[in-house]
C-alpha cells in the first residue's frame, strides 16, 4: 500500500487539491506537486514533518501555512510560479534549509525571520516585485547564490557583511543607479551580473574584489570605468556593451586572466591603442 514511501512525484495531473491519503506516508522524505492546479496546501501536509524536499512550482498557490514552520528537516522548499503575496514568518524556523526558489511570484518582502536561516546556501527571488533588496538577506552567512533578476530593485542593503561565502550575485533586469561601496567587503565572489539596469557609475571598492572571474555590465548608463578595475586580477570574461563608455581605463590591459572584453555600442568609446596589446596576449576583443 506504500505507507512506507520515501518518494512521491504527482506532477502535471491537473489536481487542484491533495488526497488527505497522502497523511499516511509518515515516512516521506520527497513530495513533488509540479504543474498541478492546486490554489493552497491543507494544513495536514504540514504534518509530514519527515519532508526533506517539496515541489509545489508551478500551481495558483496564494498563500503558504504557518505550518510550514512544522518540517525542520526540510533543506529544500520550491515555491516557484505561483500568486504568493506574502511570506509565512515560521519559514524562519526551517534550521535546515539550504534551497529556498521562491522566484515567479507577487512578492514585495520578505519576513524579517528570514535571517535565521543560517544553512542557507541558495536563494532564488526572481520575477517578483522587490523594489529593495530585503535587509534580511544580508546576513545569511552561508549563503552561495543569490538569483534576483528581473524585479523593480533600486538598492542594495548598505550592510552586506554577512556574505562572507557569497560566490555568485544575479541582479539582471532591475533598476539599480549605485551600488554601496560595501559591496567590495564580498570578496568571495565570483561572478556579478548586472545587465540591463540604470547604473551611472561603479564604486571604488570593486577592485577589491579580486576572486570576481565574471563582471556583466552591458546595458547600463556607465560613462566611466573606475581605474581600480586593475584589482579584479582573476577576471576572465568583462562585458561593457550598450552603455555610454567616453574612454577605458589603461588598466584593464594589466588583467592577467582577461578571456574576453566587449566593448560594443558604446557610440563615443575612444578606443585605446592597448587594445591590440590585449588581443597579442589572446584575449578576445570585441569593439
Amino acid at each position: 500500500d506504500g505507507v512506507d514511501a520515501e518518494e512521491l512525484y504527482l506532477d502535471q495531473n491537473f489536481f487542484s487539491e491533495l488526497p488527505e491519503e497522502l497523511l499516511r506516508l509518515k515516512c516521506l522524505k520527497r513530495l513533488s506537486v509540479y504543474h498541478n492546479r492546486l490554489l493552497h496546501l491543507p494544513a495536514w501536509l504540514f504534518e509530514l514533518v519527515s519532508l526533506e524536499a517539496v515541489n509545489f512550482s508551478a500551481n495558483k498557490i496564494t498563500c503558504l501555512s504557518n505550518k510550514i514552520g512544522n518540517l525542520r528537516n526540510l533543506h529544500t522548499l520550491d515555491i516557484q510560479h505561483n500568486a504568493l503575496a506574502e511570506l509565512p514568518e515560521p519559514v524562519g524556523e526551517l534550521p535546515n534549509l539550504k534551497f529556498l526558489y521562491l522566484g515567479g511570484n507577487r512578492l514585495e518582502q520578505l519576513p524579517d525571520t528570514v535571517a535565521c536561516l543560517k544553512r542557507l546556501l541558495y536563494l532564488n527571488i526572481t520575477y517578483n516585485q522587490f523594489c529593495e533588496i530585503p535587509k534580511c538577506i544580508g546576513g545569511l552567512s552561508s549563503l552561495l547564490e543569490l538569483r534576483a533578476y528581473n524585479n523593480q530593485i533600486t538598492s542594495l542593503p548598505a550592510d552586506v557583511s554577512g556574505w562572507k561565502q557569497l560566490k555568485e550575485l544575479h541582479l539582471m533586469n532591475n533598476s539599480l543607479q549605485y551600488l554601496p561601496e560595501e559591496l567590495g567587503d564580498v570578496v568571495s565572489l565570483k561572478k556579478l551580473v548586472l545587465e540591463n539596469n540604470k547604473l551611472i557609475k561603479l564604486p571604488e571598492s570593486i577592485g577589491n574584489l579580486h576572486q570576481v572571474t565574471d563582471l556583466d555590465l552591458r546595458s547600463n548608463q556607465l560613462s566611466q570605468i573606475p581605474s581600480s578595475i586593475e584589482g579584479l586580477r582573476s577576471l576572465r570574461f568583462l562585458d561593457l556593451r550598450d552603455n555610454k563608455l567616453i574612454s577605458l581605463p589603461d588598466s584593464i590591459v594589466e588583467l592577467p586572466n582577461l578571456e574576453k572584453l566587449d566593448v560594443r555600442l558604446n557610440k563615443k568609446l575612444r578606443l585605446p591603442s592597448w587594445l591590440k596589446e590585449l588581443r597579442k596576449k589572446g584575449c578576445l576583443v570585441y569593439t
